[in-house]
């Protein structure tokens, strides 16, 4: 008895440090917007980007939730994008090399988004 309540244990622990989550912490939506940004408080007029599929604004939130935190201070230039999904906005950079969110109610942390959620970000937004 003793040996399966610790592999059940050790299994649990295991379990939890498998996944992760970061301190944006975005749910899903049945409604996205994405708006391309002029400054970190104007948007450019009629860049508006809609999406209403919940399959494809999941896969967003995912990305967005799996981006890993950084460290140290935050000097950034403007925003390509703010996303506006339920009550949570954050801002949004995307170029070539690198992918990068930031709450807008958090404006001290930025969080690295992988290589591959940078690219499919790229993808979904350049489709629109």
């Amino acid at each position: 008895m003793k040996k399966i309540i610790v592999l059940s244990l050790v299994g649990l622990f295991l379990l939890s440090g498998c996944s992760h989550t970061n301190d944006l912490r975005l749910e899903v939506a049945d409604h996205l917007t994405i708006y391309k940004m002029e400054d970190f408080d104007q948007e450019i007029p009629e860049s508006v980007i809609e999406i209403d599929d919940e399959e494809l604004i999941e896969e967003i939130v995912n990305i967005l939730n799996s981006a890993h935190k950084q460290t140290g201070s935050v000097d950034i230039r403007i925003p390509d994008y703010r996303m506006d999904l339920n009550e949570d906005s954050v801002f949004l950079w995307l170029n070539d090399n690198s992918g990068t969110v930031m709450s807008v109610e958090d404006t001290e942390t930025i969080y690295s988004i992988s290589s591959r959620g940078r690219k499919r970000l790229i993808e979904i937004i350049g489709e629109r």
